[in-house]
């Protein structure tokens, strides 16, 4: 091999591990200088929740609300009650599945699209406005991959491009992306 070309591929391969270098630098201070709570879009803290001490009409007893579910899920491996601003709810679930009960009268309430962005402009600081929301039942974003479906996904106009995913079936936020999120997953 001649001295020139060895020059050559010597300064492309230096190139190139300059290239990588440069990145894992880059990427490296990224996640070193911002907070990962302003990648994650941490949530109002309490926003979700009310005190079941605020609740005075009566229950359905646990038993009843076990015995309507599991026509649903036979596998019902839990139950939870659970409070929020929008009512008292049962959430039943097996290892893959959930269902939410009217705690009060015992009806099946899946989330509808208006509780849906209640609970995403509660979720972030300000409450900013709904741009745009869509259930989505099929092949989800990749940004949404691996979580459970349905979900809703509610576009927020805070400006930094914020998209909370709202379990349809629990109404339980499920993920938070930003566009800080989406420049950490990249990287």
């Amino acid at each position: 091999m001649s001295s020139r070309l060895f020059f050559a591929l010597h300064r492309w391969v230096s190139a190139l591990a300059f290239l990588q270098l440069a990145a894992w630098t880059l990427s490296g201070l990224f996640f070193a200088v911002i907070p990962i709570g302003r990648i994650r879009g941490d949530a109002v803290k309490g926003a979700h929740q009310t005190p079941l001490s605020q609740t005075t009409a009566p229950l359905l007893p646990p038993a009843d609300a076990m015995n309507r579910l599991r026509s649903e899920l036979p596998e019902l491996l839990t139950l939870e009650l659970r409070a929020n601003p929008t009512g008292l709810f049962y959430i039943g679930r097996t290892t893959t599945r959930a269902a939410r009960l009217d705690a009060r009268t015992g009806e099946r309430v899946p989330v509808q699209q208006v509780e849906a962005e209640e609970i995403a402009r509660r979720d972030q600081p300000g409450r900013p406005l709904v741009l745009s929301s869509q259930l989505i039942t099929g092949q989800p974003a990749i940004e949404y991959r691996g979580r459970p479906l349905p979900a809703w996904r509610i576009v927020l106009g805070d400006g930094v491009g914020t998209v909370i995913y709202v379990d349809a079936e629990t109404g339980e936020v499920t993920a938070r992306r930003n566009n800080l999120w989406r420049i950490y997953d990249f990287l």
